[in-house]
């Protein structure tokens, strides 16, 4: 980043703390995503626009742009959580969903660790540009893939009086 923007910190620009700001745009696009769009579709909505943020991210070059998209990414990035969890929770029987949730949470973390030693490699081999445009198309592909799936899947859902009501609905 400071080959591109000339600084070292460009996500420090930003004015008003992201600690406000994020959880705030969370809750408010996650619930007219998911009203809008269904589960599902929301998720998959949600995961197609952080490959938008990712890409956008990639061309920008003013440090003001890259905060501002960076914290746009931020959010929309945790935004399909809640309706993934939900997701989840609603396909599992109550006795399964401590053990879902313990494995949820492993899958999470391990798949975060090894994101952060490829892409920290991959971002001195390569630049920030590449990568994130890589990242943006795995994305992309992964949007459409839950999509798919999920509309062909064998899971059958567990009866409404024992599925977790989610969090975007009133």
């Amino acid at each position: 980043m400071t080959r591109r923007c000339g600084r070292d910190a460009p996500f420090g620009e930003l004015k008003v703390p992201r600690g406000i700001v994020e959880p705030a745009m969370q809750q408010i696009l996650c619930r007219v995503d998911q009203r809008k769009f269904g589960l599902v579709g929301g998720i998959m909505y949600m995961q197609i626009a952080t490959a938008l943020a990712l890409t956008l991210l990639a061309k920008s070059s003013t440090v003001s742009v890259i905060a501002f998209t960076y914290a746009g990414f931020s959010a929309l990035q945790w935004m399909s959580d809640p309706g993934m969890y939900t997701l989840l929770m609603n396909r599992v029987g109550p006795a399964e969903r401590s053990g879902a949730s313990a494995l949820n949470a492993l899958v999470i973390a391990g798949f975060q660790a090894l994101a952060a030693l490829v892409a920290g490699g991959s971002f001195v081999r390569y630049g920030y540009p590449a990568v994130l445009i890589g990242a943006a198309t795995v994305a992309l592909i992964s949007a459409v893939l839950f999509r798919v799936l999920m509309r062909e899947s064998p899971l059958k859902e567990v009866p409404q009086e024992a599925a977790l009501v989610s969090s975007a609905r009133p």
